[in-house]
């Protein structure tokens, strides 16, 4: 059974919204660190679609990005090294943008402060 056991850590970026959603939730850190430690059950096995489940945020990609390297998704695409609050249309406020991080079940502010990927 393949299994990865790896740290991202991520710099927060300096920014209005990060400054706000900071003051908010009193997070003082300048980095957001995350260990995972994860088993694949895949060997000996045929397959062709695969899935992996957890929370909104919980680290599925990372993890498919880790494990699966050479995999076409994560290649070719730049992807912005702005926090998630920071991808947000200009007219949404901090507090609209945490609602609606919140609703779908993305709930951890120091993930809101990092990038996407």
């Amino acid at each position: 059974m393949p299994s990865s056991k790896f740290v991202v850590e991520s710099r927060i970026s300096k920014s209005f919204r990060v400054d706000k959603i900071k003051g908010m939730f009193d997070y003082d850190l300048d980095v957001v660190r995350k260990e995972f430690d994860v088993d694949i059950p895949i060997d000996n096995e045929k397959w062709n679609i695969g899935l992996i489940v957890g929370a909104s945020g919980s680290g599925k990609t990372t993890i498919a990005r880790e494990v699966f390297k050479d995999f076409e998704l994560f290649n070719g695409f730049e992807w912005s090294n702005n926090s998630v609050v920071d991808d947000f249309d200009v007219k949404f406020t901090p507090k609209q943008i945490t609602e609606s991080l919140s609703k779908v079940g993305f709930s951890s502010p120091p993930d809101w402060l990092k990038p996407f990927i």
